[in-house]
């Protein structure tokens, strides 16, 4: 077997050495592969030409059925508008079946009524014997009852009305267990009431605070009011409530109400005074505040007028000094909502001229009442340097406005307030973020609270003297502007370094605190500012903070806040924060200080311009007997004397700046500037003037 592997061999090398053989395998083996070649391609082609084919097909029939939907979506649409105009038809059809239901039910009402009901007015003659006016009484002239929308702040109305003094429109308060208040049970007739308890017993109303229903034609007669929203006022009254307390349910609930009427159409709108009139008069008045008076005619929302239900106008004039009453809060509403409009103003609208123009339009009708506008040049000459220092970057000449109301004895000493009036603060020189600048038309809050709270307290015609001083300008920068490291010297003599241009408050408020202090010898002053943002982070947007040298005076404040839920935080007015504000070597005092503190730091610069304070090493104590502790309780060594016991001037700095703005509607908070403290202002006034001590 070897062999013959052997001789295969052998023959095989024999075979490759012969090129013939060798050229006959390579032929052979081309021609094979050039044939398998032209096979796969035949078959390829043969595949192609097949799916090209089915391709062709597919797409056929998708045209097709493209051609189908497209007749089957137009037969559709037709089909639709056709549908649309049916039901269209059918609508009005079913609002005239309706209107025409309607009347014959309002025709069977009145003869079904006519031999078995009293008319609403028997019935209220019937239930009120010795009451006197219950209803709402006759509009006397000058009685501020207002166009309650945007800038139309009064209106006067002559006429005597019954309960239904809404046109159709009433609001109703409600408590937990479904009954109607007081003031309202008093004057609607009982199957009235047992209507709409049954209707709010049906439609799931809890009476929550804020809960509310709209109900429409539950009457059944003319007489009673078409629309009836109720609003729940939460567990009953009690004798335990304090004030406060039945003033921000009233508050909340009555500015609840009279949304919900205006959001469907209601102009004239009759208010339950619910738990406490004026808190329904201020809820009703905030609530309904909004500002359009830069839009076009067409997209502004119609005024609404309001009427108390429950209550006799001509007696809540009539105590209107001694006690919050109807007519004390539409005087508190219209104030802060003035304060809301000239912050809400957009700056090229809200010049430092025009704004002493719009308080001299608001109080040229109000008496013992005198408006002094002072110029550049009397700032110059009384030596307003580091007013004027801030006033210079912009083209709009500066203000300065002088309010004095006297329905105090003569000579005696006035309450004086000062406002922080920058109409527009860029910054200056140190320029702000872009983000949120607009917001800076607001930074005139303080101005604008001060002269809105001043018109509150000549309107109510408070027994007290009131001086009120604004330093007006704008904060921009320019050629002419304020440079950082620039020194001025203030009114008072002392030197300060300007080493934040965006620090502007505190400079145009020390020549305004000095030249009011040291010219009407206040026995208090207020000033109140958007001064810091650190105030922000402090306090947030529920509290404005108070800085003052006087127990007496942060008590009388922290009272007004908790009766018109505006409240206070007592900060630290202490002498430890000057330093930072000495660390220039060209001037007595610098505008900034350090980081932390900045609220502190600015209170304390402020208060190196008002006449009559000393400092002292004295601690005082503010959880003394008699204060409560918690809000505001600071007791920390090297705090300002007690001016009470001193004989000082009282002195408060109420930084507002976290309070300036807020960001939703919210019961009576409406979207944008808030127009705060303002009611607290008024209240402060209110309580100190029945305070001969005080004064």
């Amino acid at each position: 077997m070897e062999a013959d592997l052997r001789c295969n061999v052998v023959q095989c090398r024999k075979a490759l050495n012969n090129e013939d053989i060798i050229v006959e395998i390579c032929s052979r083996a081309l021609s094979f592969w050039t044939y398998q070649t032209t096979q796969e391609a035949c078959f390829q082609e043969i595949m192609y030409k097949s799916l090209e084919e089915k391709y062709t097909q597919l797409e056929k029939q998708v045209q097709g059925i493209m051609r189908d939907a497209q007749v089957e979506i137009t037969t559709l649409t037709k089909d639709m508008e056709l549908e649309k105009r049916k039901s269209h038809d059918l609508a009005e059809q079913l609002q005239e079946k309706g209107r025409q239901f309607s009347k014959l039910q309002s025709m069977y009402d009145k003869l079904k009524r006519r031999s078995l009901v009293p008319t609403i007015q028997q019935t209220i003659n019937n239930t009120t014997t010795g009451i006197g006016n219950i209803g709402i009484g006759t509009r006397q002239s000058g009685v501020p009852i207002q166009r309650l929308y945007g800038d139309n702040l009064m209106s006067n109305n002559n006429r005597t009305q019954t309960w239904n003094s809404g046109n159709g429109q009433v609001v109703f308060g409600a408590y937990k267990d479904g009954s109607l208040t007081d003031s309202v049970s008093k004057l609607i007739p009982e199957n009235l009431q047992k209507n709409i308890q049954e209707q709010l017993q049906f439609s799931g109303i809890k009476g929550k605070l804020g809960e509310i229903r709209l109900f429409y034609g539950i009457g059944g007669s003319e007489d009673i009011p078409k629309k009836i929203a109720v609003v729940g006022l939460g567990t009953n009254k009690n004798n335990n409530e304090e004030e406060f307390q039945a003033l921000e349910r009233a508050r909340k609930a009555a500015a609840i109400g009279v949304r919900s009427l205006r959001e469907i159409g209601a102009k004239n709108i009759g208010v339950d005074v619910m738990t406490h009139e004026h808190g329904a008069a201020e809820g009703a008045t905030l609530g309904l505040y909004n500002f359009d008076s830069l839009k076009s005619e067409k997209n502004r929302k119609s005024p609404v007028n309001i009427e108390p239900i429950g209550v006799s106008l001509e007696e809540s004039k009539s105590s209107i000094k001694e006690e919050l009453t109807w007519n004390t809060g539409l005087i508190y509403a219209i104030a802060q909502n003035n304060a809301r409009k000239l912050a809400e103003t957009p700056a090229n609208h809200m010049t430092p001229t025009h704004f002493v123009e719009e308080i001299k339009s608001l109080l040229k009708d109000i008496s013992n009442v005198e408006v002094i506008v002072h110029d550049k040049e009397w700032v110059i000459e009384n030596g307003m340097n580091s007013f004027l220092s801030v006033a210079k970057g912009s083209n709009e000449p500066l203000k300065f406005l002088e309010i004095h109301y006297k329905g105090g004895e003569e000579g005696k000493k006035p309450l004086a307030l000062v406002g922080k009036g920058i109409t527009f603060d860029s910054g200056g020189i140190s320029l702000k973020p872009s983000a949120k600048m607009a917001e800076m038309k607001g930074d005139m809050g303080g101005a604008a609270a001060v002269s809105s709270a001043f018109y509150g307290i000549a309107k109510l015609g408070l027994p007290i003297n009131v001086v009120a001083t604004i330093p007006l300008c704008e904060n921009m920068p320019s050629g002419r502007a304020i440079k950082p490291g620039d020194v001025v010297k203030a009114m008072n003599g002392k030197s300060i370094e300007i080493d934040n241009t965006d620090a502007e408050g505190r400079l145009i408020l020390a020549d305004a605190l000095y030249y009011t202090s040291s010219t009407f010898k206040p026995h208090s002053l207020i000033d109140i500012a958007t001064l810091t943002g650190a105030i922000f982070i402090s306090l947030g947007e529920i509290y404005s903070a108070v800085f003052t040298n006087s127990k007496k005076l942060w008590r009388k404040l922290s009272n007004a806040g908790k009766i018109t839920n505006d409240p206070f935080w007592r900060m630290p007015l202490n002498e430890g924060y000057i330093k930072s504000l000495k660390k220039s070597t060209v001037a007595d005092l610098v505008n900034i200080g350090e980081r932390g503190g900045g609220s502190c730091i600015a209170a304390i610069f402020l208060k190196e311009f008002v006449s009559g304070l000393t400092m002292t090493t004295e601690g005082e104590n503010n959880n003394e007997k008699g204060e409560e502790k918690g809000e505001g309780s600071i007791s920390i060594d090297k705090e300002l004397g007690d001016a009470d016991k001193e004989k000082k001037i009282r002195y408060a700095h109420i930084d507002m700046a976290g309070v300036m703005i807020t960001s939703q509607d919210s019961g009576y908070d409406v979207k944008g500037m808030t127009g705060r403290p303002t009611r607290s202002i008024i209240e402060f006034a209110r309580n100190i003037s029945k305070d001969q001590d005080f004064q």
